[in-house]
C-alpha cells in the first residue's frame, strides 16, 4: 500500500503532478473565494461558499487516496453513509470560519479567529483521520508527534487563510482600489500550497510515504503567509477598525457623539448612573432659511461653530451630541459644573447672539432649549427625550431664542395640544371652523369701508375656541395650508354675496401664515380662489406680518410684486413689532400697515407711544401708503387718531368679530355691536 518516493529521477512525475494538480486546483478555489468575498454578508453565500470548499476539500482527499493506493475500501459496505457524514462535518467547519466574515463591522480581533480556527482545524483533522482510518482497515501505525504537527499546521493555516479573507473582505467593502488581481493571485498560490501541506501532513502522520520534496518550500510560504496577514495586515485592520468605531459613534461633520451613542449612553446612565443630570433638547432656529439663502456649506459651518463652543462648555461627566441637521442634545450634570442649568442654558443663548463670523460673513443665530430632569421629570431614556422635547415644543410656542425646563404644567398642556391635534385633524372635514369679520371703520365719516376675516373653531364638546389656543398647533403640524385656503374662499365667498346684495364695495382682508406664504405656489392658489368666488381682486387684501416679509426677502419681492400687478392688496400686519425695517417699505410692494393694538392702547398715556404712532403715520404719508390703526376700544383713543388723521381703524369701540348672520345685521343697521367679550382675541 505504500509507495516510497526519495525524490530522485524525474522531478514531475505523476506523483508530482498529482499533487500539481490538487495545489492548482485548491489555489483557484481560493482565489475565487477572495475575489468574492464580499458577499459573505449574505447567509446563503455563507453555506454556498462551506457547500464548494467542502467539494473541493473532498476531491482533493479523494486525489490524495488515489494517488497512494487508498482507493480499493471505498466501495466496502457503510462507506457512503461514513461520506456523507464526514461531508456534513467539513462544511460545519468551513461554515465556522466564513461565519466569521458574515458581519466584517463587528469588533473581532486576532484572538477570536484564532479560537474558530482551533475548532475547525481539529475537526478537518479529524474527518481526515476518521477516512484514512476506515480506508486502511484501522490496522496503520500512527505516528504521533506527525499527527499533532498536522493538527497545529491546519490550524495555523486556517488562520491565516481567515485572517486574510478578513483583511481584503475589509478592502473590498472600504478601498476597492487595494484588491489587485496579481495580489489575488499571489496570495491564492501561497494559501492553496499551504492548506494543501496540511493534508500531506495528516496522510504523513499515517506512515503513508509522500513526497517530501514539496515540504521545502511550504515552511517559507507559511512564513510568508505569516508576514502578510499579521505583521502587515493586522495594523492596517486594527487601524480601520478604530476609524469605523469613531465613525460609528461620532458626527463626521461637528466630531460631536451621534444618535446612535447618545441614545446608548442615556440608557446606560438612566441605568447606572446615581447622579443627578439634565438632558437638553436644542434647536437652532429657521436653520432651513440659512440653508436656503447662503447654501449648505454655509450652514455646515454655522454648525460646526456651534458645536466647537458646545464641547468648550462641557465638564468631564458630560456629553453632547448631535441628532442630525440642526438638532443637539446635551447630557449636563449641574453637581459637577460651576454653572447651574440655567446659567448654562443662558451661556449658550448669550454666545449665540453675538453674529458669527464665517467667511467673511456674519450671521446671527438662535436657538430654542428644552430642558428635562433625572430623575426628577423621568427616570427612563424615552421619557426624558419626551419632555425635554415638551419643554422645546413650549420655547418654539414663546417665541423662540430661549429655553425652557420642564414642569408638570407643561405636560398637561402638551396633552391638550395633542388632543386638540387629534380633533383639529377632523374639524375642517366637520364643518366646525367659522369665518367671523371685523369692520374696517372709516374715521372720516364712520362708515364700514371692509372687514378683517377671522377665524373660530366650534369645538363640539368645548365650545368656541380662541384662535390663540389651536393656531400655532396647525402651523406646527402643517394643517394651517388647507384650513387658511378654505378661510380665503369662504371670506371672498361672503363679502362678494354681501357687496351684491348691499349693492356695495366692502373690502376684506385675509391674513396668511408663514407656512402658506413660504409656498412657490400661494399665488396661483389665491388667484384661483378669486377668480372662482368671483370677487373683484382689488377688493381682496393679504396681510403678512413684517417676520414673515423678510424671512425670504427675495420670494417676498417676487410675490408681492405679482399681487400688485394683478390687483390685490397688501398690509403689513402689527406694524412696529417685528423686525421694524424701514427699507422694505419702500422695497415691497405694499399697500398699507397695520398699527399693532400695543401702541394704541396707550396713546393719550405715554408720550413715547404717541411720538411711535405720530413717527409711523408720517412716514406712511410720504411714501403713500395706508395706515389701519388696530385695537381701538375707547373714546380718547378714537379722538387721538382722528387729530393725527388716520384714515382707517378697527376695535372693540367700532365691534367686536361677529359672525356672518350677525354681521348682516350689523351692516344694514350701520351701527356699532358694543364688546360682550372683550378677552376674546381676535
Amino acid at each position: 500500500m505504500k509507495r516510497h518516493n526519495s525524490g530522485g529521477g524525474c522531478w514531475l512525475n505523476i506523483e508530482s503532478l498529482a499533487l500539481l494538480i490538487s495545489i492548482l486546483i485548491i489555489s483557484i478555489s481560493i482565489y475565487a473565494l477572495l475575489k468574492y468575498s464580499h458577499l459573505f454578508k449574505e447567509t446563503m453565500a455563507v453555506v454556498l461558499f462551506s457547500f464548494s470548499a467542502s467539494v473541493i476539500t473532498w476531491g482533493v482527499i479523494f486525489l490524495l487516496a488515489i494517488e497512494y493506493s487508498l482507493v480499493e475500501n471505498i466501495r466496502t459496505p457503510g462507506m457512503a453513509v461514513l461520506f456523507i457524514s464526514l461531508f456534513s462535518f467539513t462544511m460545519l467547519a468551513f461554515s465556522l470560519v466564513f461565519y466569521n466574515l458574515k458581519n466584517i463591522e463587528q469588533d473581532k480581533n486576532s484572538l477570536g479567529y484564532f479560537i474558530s480556527s482551533i475548532v475547525a482545524g481539529v475537526f478537518l483533522v479529524a474527518i481526515q483521520c476518521t477516512l484514512y482510518l476506515e480506508l486502511t482497515g484501522f490496522d496503520t501505525y500512527i505516528l504521533n508527534n506527525t499527527l499533532l504537527f498536522a493538527v497545529l499546521h491546519t490550524i495555523i493555516t486556517l488562520f491565516l487563510l481567515t485572517r486574510v479573507l478578513q483583511q481584503i473582505r475589509f478592502d473590498q467593502l472600504h478601498s476597492r482600489v487595494k484588491v489587485k488581481n496579481l495580489s489575488l493571485g499571489i496570495i491564492s498560490i501561497i494559501c492553496g500550497y499551504s492548506l494543501f501541506c496540511s493534508f500531506i501532513t495528516v496522510l504523513e502522520s499515517f506512515s503513508l510515504t509522500v513526497n517530501y520534496d514539496i515540504f521545502n518550500v511550504e515552511y517559507v510560504s507559511t512564513i510568508l503567509l505569516f508576514a502578510i496577514t499579521v505583521a502587515q495586515g493586522e495594523r492596517q485592520y486594527l487601524d480601520e477598525r478604530a476609524k469605523l468605531n469613531y465613525l460609528a459613534y461620532h458626527d463626521s461633520l461637528t466630531g460631536l457623539h451621534n444618535r446612535t451613542y447618545m441614545q446608548e449612553s442615556l440608557s446606560k446612565k438612566t441605568r447606572e448612573s446615581k447622579l443627578p443630570f439634565y438632558v437638553l433638547l436644542l434647536d437652532l432656529d429657521y436653520f432651513k432659511h440659512i440653508n436656503d439663502t447662503h447654501g449648505h456649506f454655509f450652514g455646515d459651518e454655522v454648525l460646526i461653530k456651534v458645536s466647537s463652543f458646545i464641547k468648550s462648555k462641557l465638564g468631564p461627566l458630560d456629553r453632547a451630541g448631535r441628532l442630525g441637521g440642526d438638532e443637539f442634545v446635551i447630557f449636563y450634570h449641574e453637581e459637577m459644573n460651576d454653572l447651574s442649568i440655567e446659567d448654562f442654558c443662558g451661556s449658550i443663548l448669550d454666545y449665540l447672539s453675538n453674529p458669527l463670523v464665517i467667511n467673511g460673513r456674519q450671521i446671527t443665530v438662535t436657538t430654542s432649549i428644552g430642558v428635562a430632569s433625572y430623575p426628577d421629570n423621568a427616570e427612563t431614556p424615552g421619557e426624558l427625550l419626551v419632555k425635554a422635547d415638551i419643554s422645546m415644543y413650549k420655547t418654539k410656542g414663546d417665541g423662540r431664542n430661549s429655553f425652557t425646563i420642564f414642569n408638570n404644567q407643561l405636560e398637561e398642556q402638551f396633552n391638550k395640544d395633542i388632543t386638540f391635534q387629534a380633533d383639529l385633524s377632523k374639524a375642517l372635514l366637520n364643518n366646525e371652523f367659522e369665518v367671523y369679520y371685523q369692520p374696517v371703520i372709516s374715521l372720516k365719516d364712520k362708515k364700514v369701508v371692509g372687514f378683517e376675516a377671522l377665524l373660530r373653531w366650534n369645538h363640539p364638546e368645548k365650545g368656541m375656541v380662541s384662535p390663540g389656543e389651536f393656531i400655532h398647533i396647525a402651523e406646527e403640524t402643517g394643517m394651517i395650508v388647507s384650513i387658511g385656503e378654505w378661510v380665503v374662499r369662504e371670506a371672498c365667498r361672503q363679502i362678494h354675496d354681501w357687496n351684491r346684495l348691499l349693492n356695495q364695495e366692502y373690502t376684506i382682508s385675509v391674513n396668511l401664515s408663514l407656512k402658506q406664504f413660504s409656498k412657490k405656489d400661494i399665488f396661483e392658489v389665491l388667484w384661483d380662489i378669486i377668480m372662482e368666488t368671483g370677487i373683484s381682486p382689488s377688493l381682496v387684501t393679504i396681510e403678512i406680518t413684517e417676520s414673515m416679509a423678510m424671512v425670504n426677502t427675495e420670494h417676498t419681492l417676487s410675490l408681492l410684486e405679482k399681487f400688485k400687478v394683478n390687483g390685490i392688496g397688501i398690509s403689513i400686519d402689527d406694524f412696529g413689532t417685528g423686525y421694524s425695517s424701514l427699507s422694505y417699505l419702500k422695497d415691497f410692494s405694499i399697500h398699507s400697515i397695520k398699527i399693532d393694538r400695543s401702541f394704541i392702547k396707550s396713546v393719550n398715556e405715554s408720550g413715547k407711544d404717541d411720538a411711535i404712532v405720530k413717527a409711523i403715520m408720517s412716514i406712511a404719508e410720504n411714501l403713500g401708503i395706508e395706515v389701519v390703526a388696530e385695537g381701538v376700544e375707547l373714546p380718547q383713543q378714537e379722538h387721538f387718531l382722528v387729530r393725527e388723521q388716520c384714515r382707517y381703524a378697527q376695535g372693540y369701540h367700532y365691534s367686536r368679530p361677529l359672525n356672518s348672520s350677525d354681521l348682516l345685521k350689523y351692516l344694514k343697521g350701520n351701527r356699532i355691536v358694543p364688546s360682550v367679550d372683550p378677552a376674546l382675541p381676535c
